[in-house]
């Protein structure tokens, strides 16, 4: 509602709002009763603002855009919480990610998993803010590992490869390329949009503090080609009613109105 009525996308808020709860993500889960009676408590948090009536599954899109991927996969966490606000002009997501709990325990996650089906071809970088890769507009599916925060991921070999053997271009993120990943995180980013119905092998090694050397392979799948789908808001309208066409699968750049 902060959001909202500010008309702003941002993880943080000023004091004196009348709708103020907490600066930071922290503060607001504290606030809202997270972790009491506890000494620890850590929180991530992934905030999106659509124009209109949002109708895509709010986590597939989190978990396209490859920031808010790390942050909602991150071993570490080990609570959820969701919320959404929509009117005729707005619609808002919000998932808040935490834990009340100290793990020493170094822990793993790959994104896609193993033997996935349907996945993904392309992603749309400028979506995203910060933009992942602004010098491209439409590039594939990124691919990500991580381990719990607090453990430095060194990865020193990382190869994808189609169904025929053909190594797959690509731009690595990490601590050392991009200042929006920590050191416990990696991703890869194809130049290109992936093929549809085609397999692909990720190959990974490399070692984490704490834990031993690593050498990982695992495929998935991507989805069937998918027809664009446009839809209206309701089945009937009144003389100078707005009528709100909402549309799918198919590129913003190719629809003109």
């Amino acid at each position: 509602y902060y959001l909202t009525d500010k008309d702003i996308l941002s993880h943080y808020q000023e004091k004196g709002d009348p709708k103020f709860t907490g600066v930071t993500p922290l503060d607001r889960a504290v606030y809202a009763g997270y972790g009491q009676g506890g000494q620890y408590v850590k929180v991530g948090e992934v905030v999106s603002m659509y124009n209109g009536r949002q109708m895509k599954d709010d986590l597939s899109n989190f978990l396209i855009a490859i920031y808010h991927r790390l942050t909602i996969l991150n071993p570490t966490f080990t609570d959820y919480g969701e919320i959404r606000i929509s009117n005729d002009e707005k619609s808002i997501a919000e998932m808040k990610l935490g834990t009340t709990f100290e793990d020493d325990k170094v822990h793993y996650i790959y994104y896609p998993y193993d033997n996935m089906t349907n996945v993904p071809t392309i992603f749309l970088p400028y979506q995203e803010e910060p933009n992942p890769m602004p010098e491209y507009q439409r590039v594939g599916y990124p691919i990500s590992f991580e381990v719990s925060d607090g453990n430095d991921l060194n990865i020193t070999q990382f190869v994808m490869k189609d169904s025929n053997g053909n190594d797959i271009q690509g731009k690595v993120l990490n601590n050392s390329s991009d200042r929006e990943i920590t050191p416990s995180q990696f991703a890869f980013i194809p130049f290109e949009p992936l093929k549809n119905n085609e397999t692909y092998t990720i190959s990974i090694v490399g070692n984490a503090n704490n834990w031993p050397s690593f050498n990982k392979s695992w495929s998935f799948t991507t989805g069937s080609k998918k027809s664009p789908i446009l839809t209206i808001e309701k089945s009937v309208y009144q003389p100078n009613e707005i009528v709100r066409v909402f549309y799918d699968n198919v590129m913003d750049e190719h629809v003109k109105m």
